[in-house]
């Protein structure tokens, strides 16, 4: 039976709910996550907007990492050593305007968008990986 769409027009039925993605665990390899670009919002102000370009997930979350370390020592100057938890980096993407990346993913060759929380999820593994 030959199709009566026009091209770009949209066939009609019943809406499909696609699945939410897993979180997928940071590999150990260089290549984990593929390129990701950063994106993040520290205010509503929009002069705080900044990116950041990664070869991997990995190395993002370890650039966010040590940039959250750099504001912790010049809030705290005099102290010679800082601490702080998974739960003191996660209340501190929540008060961020924006927190987000897009993955280069080379099985579909599309960038994927992620947001604050899939990024804490995966912040979580790889810090969890380092631990062991």
């Amino acid at each position: 039976m030959a199709s009566t769409r026009k091209p770009g027009q949209v066939a009609r039925g019943q809406p499909r709910k696609l699945a939410a993605p897993k979180p997928q665990q940071v590999s150990q390899g260089a290549g984990a996550g593929g390129h990701t670009i950063m994106l993040l919002q520290e205010t509503k102000n929009l002069a705080t907007r900044t990116w950041s370009e990664h070869p991997t997930l990995r190395q993002a979350l370890d650039y966010f990492v040590s940039s959250y370390e750099r504001q912790l020592k010049a809030l705290n100057p005099q102290a010679r050593e800082l601490s702080y938890t998974v739960e003191d980096l996660h209340v501190y993407i929540d008060s961020m305007a924006d927190l987000s990346a897009l993955i280069f993913a080379p099985a579909t060759k599309h960038y994927m968008p992620r947001n604050k929380t899939y990024l804490k999820q995966q912040l979580l593994l790889q810090l969890q990986s380092a631990a062991r």
